[in-house]
């Protein structure tokens, strides 16, 4: 089953998940003048997906051009390209929970992540299960570095919704609803949150 987690630095408390939508933009500003990094990752958000150029290597940019290159690349669907830009930004700003949570999100997102191959089909872009389990186990590794960074509960939570929904996918049902209950105690107002969680509920009551 396809996987598709938006993580978004948190604009709006927590962002809905929809598929194919990748990493969006970052409401909360991260990696040089907070004000300055909101309006850049907006901005970038705001483009169509084909005025995106072909990036350069991540060796030679700077935090924020490392980030925003992921997150382009993450929105229009290609989180594994995303992966090298993301990890980049990580490596020089690792203070930063909205760098963990997308970088996080765009490893859980590659596992799901499929390429057109020979004769119609489609062919995984990871090599293997142990490898694709790796990356899960690193994902969620990231997610949690994420939320003990968030600097306030609204963060935690968004973070917290982003790994709820993925254990809920993956089929562990009772644990994701254990994360979107401690999600919605943080974040008490958000009807998004509460729409999950009762929509998870459902699910468990008649699968």
């Amino acid at each position: 089953m396809s996987v598709r987690l938006v993580s978004e630095g948190r604009q709006s408390r927590v962002t809905p998940f929809r598929p194919g939508t990748g990493i969006g933009p970052a409401g909360r500003a991260v990696l040089r003048a907070l004000a300055t990094f909101a309006v850049a990752v907006a901005w970038a958000a705001a483009l169509p997906a084909h005025s995106i150029r072909a990036p350069g290597p991540p060796e030679g940019m700077d935090a924020l051009q490392a980030y925003l290159t992921g997150v382009d690349l993450a929105r229009i669907g290609q989180s594994s390209e995303s992966l090298p830009y993301l990890h980049r930004a990580l490596a020089l700003r690792p203070d930063l929970w909205q760098v963990h949570c997308d970088y996080g999100a765009a490893l859980i997102n590659s596992v799901s992540e499929a390429r057109p191959g020979r004769g119609g089909t489609r062919r995984s872009v990871t090599r293997s299960s142990w490898e694709r389990a790796a990356m899960i186990h690193e994902g969620l590794s990231e997610l949690d570095r994420a939320e003990r960074l968030a600097s306030n509960s609204l963060d935690s939570a968004h973070v917290i919704a982003i790994r709820a929904h993925a254990l809920a996918i993956w089929g562990l049902s009772w644990n994701g609803l254990a994360e979107y209950v401690r999600a919605q105690r943080l974040d008490s107002v958000s009807a998004e949150l509460r729409r999950r969680q009762e929509r998870l509920r459902r699910t468990m009551r008649a699968p």
